[in-house]
Parts: structure tokens; C-alpha cells; sequence
């Protein structure tokens, strides 16, 4: 007669699993929030390396000099046919495209073009060599380099030597 009187939890019970719960959650927690914070910082480095090979091809389709400038006081980018545009007080000045710090929370961009801007050759798909770095707090940084050929790409600078993603 006991068992048929009893349905559902008790309160001991639902405490307890709701104790387990958080215990793991707060395991689970920390890792998680580095893992969001490096998928950031690696999606930035993926937009930029993108948004390269798209001013490279805007620049033979057009027939003309496409810029990247880079502003790095709150991260941005814009890419604009002809000739630089600030993406940070005028983000419609880059008539091709952009991508700022909004778009990633978290990551920090560091760049060592020259005069902030990467130019592609529309004769013959040239550019300015650079390297922009993409970091989190996390640790995890993914850097994006580009050379005088305009080839481009990404690479980890604390990856082991030897790695496929080594720079």
C-alpha cells in the first residue's frame, strides 16, 4: 500500500541532484568559457583571412587598388576599392566590406602594416607583407600572414614547431 502512494521525488532527492548539477557545471564552467573566448579569436583571424582573399579578387575584378586599414584602438577593419577608409568614424567609407571588435567580444587585434593598411595590386595580385595577430584572454592567439605574393594565411604563434598551424 506504501508504493502505490508514492509518485514523483522526494526533497532530499531533487536537492541532491540539484547539488550534483552544480557541482559539474562549475567544473565544466571555466572550460567552456576559454573554449567560446579561442572559437572568437580563431573566427576573427578565419573573417580576416576571408575578407583577404576577397580584396585580392576585388582588386584584378576591378581593376584597380584595393585597401584593408586596420585601426586597432577598438579593432576594426574596412576594405574599400581606390583608397583607404577609416572603418572607425566612418565605417561607410569602406564600400567593400568591414569587421570590427563588436563582431568578436573578447579578442584584442594587433597588425604591423605599414601605415595601418594592406594594399593589393590589381596587375598582378600583389600586396604589402604584414601580419595581424588576433588574441583572447583565453591565451590562445591565431595570426594572419600575409606576404609580398598576397598569399595569405593562418597560423598560431605558440604552436609547437612542427605543427601544421606553426608560424
Amino acid at each position: 500500500m506504501l508504493e502505490e502512494m508514492r509518485k514523483g521525488y522526494s526533497l532530499v532527492e531533487i536537492i541532491v541532484t540539484i547539488a550534483v548539477l552544480a557541482i559539474l557545471l562549475a567544473a565544466f564552467f571555466p572550460s567552456f568559457i576559454s573554449a567560446l573566448q579561442s572559437s572568437r579569436t580563431k573566427g576573427a583571424a578565419q573573417t580576416l583571412l576571408a575578407d583577404i582573399q576577397l580584396a585580392k579578387t576585388e582588386a584584378s575584378r576591378r581593376q584597380s587598388f584595393v585597401f584593408i586599414s586596420f585601426s586597432e584602438t577598438a579593432w576594426c577593419y574596412g576594405i574599400n576599392a581606390g583608397s583607404a577608409c577609416d572603418c572607425e568614424s566612418n565605417p561607410a567609407s569602406c564600400n567593400i566590406g568591414s569587421a570590427a571588435a563588436s563582431d568578436f567580444p573578447g579578442t584584442v587585434l594587433t597588425e604591423n602594416f605599414p601605415n595601418d593598411t594592406l594594399i593589393f595590386n590589381p596587375v598582378r595580385s600583389t600586396s604589402t607583407a604584414g601580419t595581424a595577430t588576433f588574441s583572447s584572454g583565453s591565451g590562445r592567439s591565431y595570426s594572419v600572414r600575409i606576404s609580398a605574393l598576397g598569399r595569405a594565411r593562418i597560423c598560431q604563434p605558440d604552436a609547437p614547431s612542427g605543427s601544421l598551424l606553426a608560424c
